[in-house]
């Protein structure tokens, strides 16, 4: 038995709480001798009226990602999920950095590669990638390098005739497109990877 004292109240003794089959949450007061009943009606207004406020009281979760990134980067799993509100473009000589665990929700837009993105997960923490056309583009070599990843929805392309692809350890579920590699200036590693309905 519990006691519970609030202003403006006498003592208040929680006597007994249960789950009963028929889905009544019921909860059994005694204040001063007197029963009262509260049932799962008025709680789930309250845990709804909760959740309600608690959506439209904080901002958008993840972080919105779009344009040029023209410095060395790093996408984190706090940052998460990168969601692409337009193309995303690394320029050369620049790397993309994408951390174990990290979500990214490309929204059908493409990562253009221009220097290097490094996405590289581990067994116990994939990276996500979702609807997304990744892709290498421009005169000089580029690399993308995913291991231990889930790819859901994406296409791997290379624009340039320059672009070098290791992807390893993987999980490839229905691509956009075919996976398509351009006379690469140097070896690309496909290692131990598990492609469904691609």
């Amino acid at each position: 038995m519990h006691s519970i004292r609030g202003r403006g109240c006498d003592l208040l003794y929680i006597i007994e709480g249960r789950f009963t089959y028929g889905g009544e949450l019921a909860f059994l007061f005694e204040r001063k001798g007197v029963d009262m009943k509260v049932r799962n009606y008025r709680l789930l207004i309250i845990l709804i009226s909760v959740a309600i406020i608690a959506v439209f009281s904080f901002p958008a979760w993840g972080t919105d990602v779009g344009g040029n990134i023209v410095t060395d980067t790093t996408w984190d799993f706090a940052g998460s999920p990168y969601n692409f509100t337009a193309d995303v473009q690394v320029a050369e000589g620049v790397t993309l950095t994408i951390e174990p665990g990290t979500i990214i929700d490309g929204q059908l837009n493409h990562l253009k590669i221009f220097g290097i993105l490094n996405a590289v997960g581990n067994s116990a923490s994939t990276i996500h990638f979702i609807n997304l056309n990744l892709e290498t583009s421009g005169d000089q070599p580029s690399l993308i390098n995913i291991e231990y990843a889930i790819l859901n929805g994406c296409s791997l392309w290379d624009n340039s005739g320059e672009g070098v692809f290791i992807v390893k350890d993987s999980k490839i579920n229905d691509n956009l497109r075919s996976w398509y590699i351009h006379y690469p200036p140097s070896d690309c590693y496909i290692e131990r990877n598990i492609f469904i309905n691609s």
